[in-house]
């Protein structure tokens, strides 16, 4: 009897331990919210990699921090490190072409433009960008969010009149063999590099030219084309000189920043669940990608939502989502920039035009009053669910952009998020329904600069028109 206990009791074991094995693991997640943590993980990221690197962006500033990224990357390069740059084409279309002739001449990097002149005559396609941001190293670190690669959004810059971009990100690593959402990025990103909207820059293309016939056209300046070529390699050199001179100078100058033994994998923890959402490549419509995934994972809500973007412009989509939300009683808060912090003046304006609607609707208002611009592209679902992503809550993002979503299922990860979000909250006001800011001890309305109040005003007055442009 005593031998048959002990061998059901094994098998128990040895079955729970199966049982266990078949469960579904999610990969890892660690919250950026830290500007300083945000640089120094990439620079980390970039500086380890052993393979390749993939990073897309829609907008590369000029300044500091896209010195260091670019020397960084450059360095990868010369070690043997495959490295892929993918960027707006429109944001793009007047960066320094010395600088990428130096990218590209380097056999370890590619650069491309994603939709940068074709259909220049519409008006929506001045309005359609490449809003992705991520940063993959070997296929199996990654960090994407809301930060593009500018002082701005990394507290670097030196202008002090400048507003700061606030922003996140959130790191993914240890993936697991289940959702490996690193893997399906870097699958998404093969999808989009090879696709038709997708091209050589202009500047290689300049460099690829044969020289003949109609070609000439294309230089105003009389000169020959050879000799415009040989120009721009000897700019690029002279750019690259430049790139090694400012790397060295930055080792010295802050030699904590680089060749670290940072393990970011260390900081990450292991959540629920976590599901990427992209729009399909070429094929980007109201109802699929990441308009549809957002909307059905917002009106599953059963207690509470809180839409944090730096601004809000109402789509039929997004109206439906709120009704749906209003009529199961559904907590629907609001958490965005206010006409004083916010460096946009489109979406502070759409938002001030489109606020009545959202809140006939049931969603409360609530209006960052501190010293900086939110950019944060943040969505919580009642206590368990965070969505990270680079999706304004508009009809670019809707309509037009590439986007992403990270919807992570996790209590514990929540509540991190939650904690960070409270932050602004206590910068915050509320506003009434005419959009005013109710009262709060120990803070005051931001004054907003006349210049800017009316040119708010304008938009605001304009914005149908330009809805119906988009």
């Amino acid at each position: 009897m005593k031998r048959t206990i002990t061998m059901s009791t094994m098998l128990s074991f040895v079955f729970l331990i199966l049982l266990m094995g078949n469960i579904a693991q999610a990969d890892e997640v660690y919250l950026l919210e830290d500007p300083n943590e945000g640089l120094q993980s990439r620079i980390d990221m970039i500086e380890q990699a052993q393979e390749s690197i993939e990073m897309e962006y829609y907008k590369i500033h000029g300044g500091e921090v896209a010195e260091t990224i670019i020397g960084v990357l450059y360095e990868a390069a010369q070690r043997g490190v495959k490295v892929r740059i993918l960027v707006g084409g429109l944001t793009h279309l007047f960066t320094n072409q010395a600088s990428i002739a130096m990218l590209v001449a380097h056999p370890n990097i590619e650069v491309r433009f994603h939709h940068s002149m074709e259909q220049f005559y519409k008006p929506s396609h001045w309005m359609m960008h490449l809003h992705d941001k991520i940063l993959l190293a070997d296929g199996k670190s990654l960090i994407s969010g809301g930060r593009n690669i500018g002082d701005k959004y990394y507290e670097r810059t030196k202008n002090e009149k400048e507003k700061l971009t606030i922003d996140r990100d959130i790191l993914i690593d240890n993936a697991s063999d289940d959702q490996n959402v690193p893997l399906q990025v870097q699958n998404y990103f093969n999808e989009i590099w090879d696709d038709d909207s997708v091209s050589l820059t202009h500047t290689e293309n300049r460099l690829n030219e044969s020289c003949k016939g109609h070609r000439l056209l294309l230089y105003l300046d009389g000169v020959s084309c050879s000799f415009l070529k040989e120009r721009l390699v000897a700019k690029a050199q002279v750019q690259l000189f430049e790139l090694k001179e400012i790397m060295a100078q930055k080792r010295i100058a802050t030699p904590q920043e680089f060749a670290t033994s940072n393990d970011w994998g260390e900081k990450t923890q292991q959540v629920k669940s976590i599901r990427f959402a992209h729009d399909p490549v070429g094929n980007k419509k109201r109802d699929n990608g990441t308009a549809k995934a957002l909307a059905d994972e917002l009106r599953k809500a059963q207690k509470s939502v809180l839409y944090f973007s730096p601004y809000l412009i109402t789509t039929a989509q997004e109206l439906e989502t709120a009704e749906i939300l209003q009529k199961k009683n559904v907590q629907q808060v609001v958490l965005t920039n206010s006409p004083a912090s916010g460096a946009n003046i489109f979406g502070l304006a759409g938002t001030l035009r489109y606020q009545p609607d959202f809140s006939k609707r049931g969603m409360t208002y609530w209006a960052f009053h501190g010293e900086n611009s939110l950019h944060q592209k943040n969505y919580m679902i009642d206590d368990d669910t965070a969505i990270i992503s680079t999706y304004n809550y508009d009809p670019r993002s809707e309509w037009l952009n590439t986007e992403m979503l990270y919807i992570i299922e996790d209590e514990n990860f929540a509540q991190i998020v939650r904690d960070a979000n409270n932050v602004f909250f206590s910068h915050s006001l509320q506003l009434d329904a005419n959009g005013e800011p109710i009262a709060r001890e120990g803070i005051e309305p931001k004054e907003i600069p006349l210049t800017k109040e009316i040119s708010i005003s304008v938009v605001k007055f304009i914005m149908p028109l330009i809805k119906w442009a988009i």
